[in-house]
């Protein structure tokens, strides 16, 4: 099935999505109410199929760089308000904080971002990934609930650091 996006902090084409049907076993029900809004509430950036997400597993461009490097990747599952796990160079999670953002440590064993040697983050990034997603889903569900505060106040970060961006282009 093809998907079509004009960039990736745009909307996903749902009707295409929707259209072709969804079989695909990652679409289990993992919204819950305590999350205030909806993947589309009043935002451009939130495709309808993130709100089945529990976790956003994180590719970054870079994993072994000197230095941590954040791009559009790490803001998707920032603008659609879901937890995630980054595959990427040691202390990107402390980049982002200096940014104003907060992670998930109080549902995910973050320890893997301050692991410098790139065999041994990768090991430590993996397990985070496989403690997570082997819980039960409902232990998912409670665990994103828990954090809505934390989504909603990265995507509120995230909201303002591209007003500020933007504004500081047309200076």
């Amino acid at each position: 099935m093809t998907i079509f996006y004009t960039d990736p902090l745009t909307r996903v084409n749902d009707k295409i999505f929707l259209k072709n049907g969804d079989t695909s076993p990652i679409r289990h029900n993992v919204t819950s109410d305590a999350i205030p809004g909806s993947p589309n509430d009043s935002s451009r950036y939130q495709a309808d199929f993130y709100k089945y997400f529990g976790l956003d597993i994180v590719t970054e461009t870079v994993f072994d760089y000197p230095y941590p490097f954040v791009t559009e990747k790490t803001m998707r599952p920032i603008t659609s308000k879901r937890p995630f796990i980054i595959v990427g160079a040691p202390n990107i999670l402390d980049l982002l904080k200096t940014k104003g953002f907060r992670t998930f440590n109080t549902i995910i064993d973050e320890s893997y971002d301050s692991i410098v040697d790139p065999s041994d983050r990768f090991d430590s990034v993996t397990a985070s990934i496989k403690k997570f997603v082997t819980q039960p889903i409902e232990k998912i569900r409670v665990d994103v609930a828990s954090i809505s505060d934390v989504l909603e106040h990265n995507f509120k970060t995230y909201l303002s650091l591209e007003d500020i961006e933007l504004s500081q282009l047309t200076l």
